[in-house]
Formats: structure tokens, sequence, C-alpha cells
């Protein structure tokens, strides 16, 4: 699968009604994902994702997270999910996330369906900055970043736990000026 330009990358907000296609999409990237996001873990329920689809949904509600679906434009086909949460207003900054399929990795999906999700951010949620924080070893999440053109800030110790240890975090950043190239996406 080749249509992963920026243009043929869709997303929408995600919701329940995406259930199907994000469950034989996380089934399919178990092993690549669980390590760096504990909600896609082996053995995970229908039950479950739909639990956490609804506390998704519900968090948006909130202004606490606003998570889309990202589907190949040309195809229909799920490629995964992200966007933006843990939102704090105080001073207007959130966290972008993302993930794949494992099928979807290294085409540029994530990298473009970021870039939708850090305009949404600037554009519709007035944020003034937005982080992404990587976990030590999570390679390809760094990789995403720095062709958002993110600003590398540094190591932060301890900054993530997964699977109850902590882990160093390298942060980037983008400010509604970094994102000007994508702004209208």
């Amino acid at each position: 699968m080749e249509s992963t330009k920026a243009r043929d990358v869709r997303i929408e907000r995600l919701a329940l009604t995406h259930l199907d296609a994000t469950y034989e999409a996380a089934l399919e990237s178990v092993a690549e994902t669980f390590p760096w996001m504990e909600w896609c873990h082996p053995g995970l329920t229908r039950t479950e994702l739909s639990d956490f689809l609804v506390s998704l949904d519900q968090a948006w509600q909130q202004d606490k997270a606003y998570t889309f679906s990202m589907f190949d434009g040309k195809t229909g086909t799920y490629l995964g999910a992200g966007g933006v949460n843990r939102i704090d207003r105080t001073i207007q900054m959130g966290n972008l996330h993302y993930w794949v399929r494992t099928s979807g990795v290294g085409k540029g999906v994530a990298t473009n369906a970021a870039k939708q999700f850090a305009a949404f951010a600037f554009r519709d949620l007035g944020l003034q900055r937005i982080e992404v924080v990587v976990p030590a070893g999570n390679l390809l999440s760094a990789r995403v970043a720095e062709k958002l053109g993110a600003v590398r800030e540094g190591v932060l110790r301890n900054r993530v736990r997964l699977h109850e240890i902590q882990l160093d975090a390298t942060i980037y950043s983008l400010l509604p000026p970094d994102a000007g190239a994508f702004a209208a996406a």
C-alpha cells in the first residue's frame, strides 16, 4: 500500500463505529505497539477496546483529549489513530500522540496524520504548544517527530512510565509558527 502522501491520509473523529477496524488493526500490531502503548496488549478484548473508545469520546467532550482515526484516502483502509491529549488549558498545551497499524508503518502515515492533528490543535483548539514525548528506545516515534519539524528540546529523566518501569523520554515541541507549513491540513 503506497497511498501515504498527505492528501491520501484522511482523519476523522474516532468513534465507537470504528471499533471493528480498530480492533483488527490493534490485533495486527500488538507486538510492535504494546512496548509503547499499554492499551494494545496481548489478549486485548473487544470489550476492553470498546470501553477505551468510550473513554476517549468522553475525553473529547470534556476538552481533555481529541482522538482521530486515520484512513487511507484512496482505499478507506483503517491505518491507526492519534491526536492530542493531556491538554492543559492553563498554559494552552497538549501532547501529540499517534500509532499506525503494522502494515502501514514506514509509509509516512503517522507524519501525515500528525500534521493534521497539530493543525487542528493550533487552529481549532487554540493551543500554543504541542509536545511529543518519546520514550527512550522508540525510534519510530522519534523519527515522526523529527519529520514533523518538531524541535528536540532534550531528554527528561524518568519522564514516562511504561509497564511499571520509569523511562527517560525525549521531548520535542511544536509551536504555532513551527506548524506554518502544514497549518492548512
